[in-house]
């Protein structure tokens, strides 16, 4: 709910000279998209045994889920953007023995670019990303933020001015001091832009 107040503010504060809806790529741009997400995933944890041994396990889930995704950045020239970029997936994990459902939300967040084959619609391109990875319970009691490497790729198709579909694939390591989890995720997302 943050990342929409933020996007709020930022669209009611740019000035209308600063060229913001001009139909122009290059400059200030917002992306937000909705789709879903094949998420896989290993979770390694320790458990300590009764001899004081540790021993280290693991799980492994794979699931369906919707994804987010937010970009805000500016156009470098018509094929060229760079942005800050924050790709969410949601989806619900078996917890206690499979008795319970927990939602689980597997981010991305970190620098990206984008390069488009053409100077208008309709054009191919292609975008990556490279920064931290996030695994989190938010609706579980004291459930902790895990963050660790991150890297996002993909392409996508504009087919008209400001609307595109993309499929991207995802790595991510997010861990604590004792557990971590490794993640893949392959979606597809349709994304209107505000540049």
């Amino acid at each position: 709910m943050r990342w929409l107040f933020f996007v709020a503010v930022l669209s009611v504060a740019i000035p209308a000279q600063a060229g913001f809806l001009d139909r122009d790529r290059e400059g200030f741009f917002i992306t937000l998209g909705v789709g879903a997400s094949y998420t896989t995933h290993i979770q390694e944890f320790r458990v300590n045994l009764p001899d004081s041994s540790v021993e280290v396990r693991s799980e492994r889930g794979n699931t369906w889920g919707p994804v987010a995704v937010l970009r805000v950045g500016g156009g470098l020239g018509d094929q060229v953007q760079i942005y800050y970029t924050l790709r969410t997936v949601w989806f619900e994990e078996p917890t206690n023995g499979g008795s319970k459902e927990e939602i689980i939300t597997s981010a991305h967040s970190g620098l990206g670019i984008t390069l488009f084959r053409n100077l208008t619609s309709p054009t191919l391109y292609y975008f990556g990303s490279v920064g931290f990875s996030h695994w989190w319970a938010p609706f579980a009691d004291n459930s902790p933020l895990w963050t660790g490497f991150g890297i996002v790729g993909g392409v996508g198709y504009e087919f008209f001015q400001r609307v595109a579909i993309e499929a991207s694939a995802s790595y991510g390591s997010p861990q604590d001091a004792l557990n971590r989890v490794r993640t893949w995720s392959f979606g597809t997302s349709l994304n209107l832009t505000l540049f």
